[in-house]
């Protein structure tokens, strides 16, 4: 559960899902929510709330069946190439900060001083 999933829908579930919900779902863009025998649920984002309250985005819960779905595409995580990238990221901005870090400080090769001693 609470994966992500782009479905492609037959056009009479899109139709039906458009008449009930009114908004276009074509892709289904969502997360597995639960799945009961042959039935899937999943939450759909179907609006944005209004300013007063955030504008926090709304969701639907939306069942489908096999018969529904023409195609479904599965998000996962590569945790391996995501923690890697994580790492590269935090590596290069601690050089940064390091080498920011030396050429501020006055006094050291390059950094601040900028005349002659006194």
């Amino acid at each position: 559960m609470g994966t992500e999933v782009r479905a492609l829908l037959s056009t009479e579930k899109e139709v039906a899902l458009r008449d009930s919900l009114g908004v276009d779902l074509h892709p289904l863009h969502g997360t597995l929510v639960d799945r009961q025998g042959a039935r899937l649920l999943l939450s759909v984002r179907t609006a944005i709330g209004s300013r007063e309250l955030g504008s926090q985005p709304l969701y639907q819960r939306v069942g489908v069946t096999p018969q529904d779905v023409l195609r479904v595409d599965v998000r996962r995580l590569n945790r391996t190439k995501t923690a890697a990238f994580a790492l590269a990221v935090a590596g290069a901005g601690a050089l940064l900060a390091v080498a920011t870090v030396a050429i501020l400080r006055p006094g050291s090769p390059g950094g601040g001083g900028g005349g002659p001693p006194e």
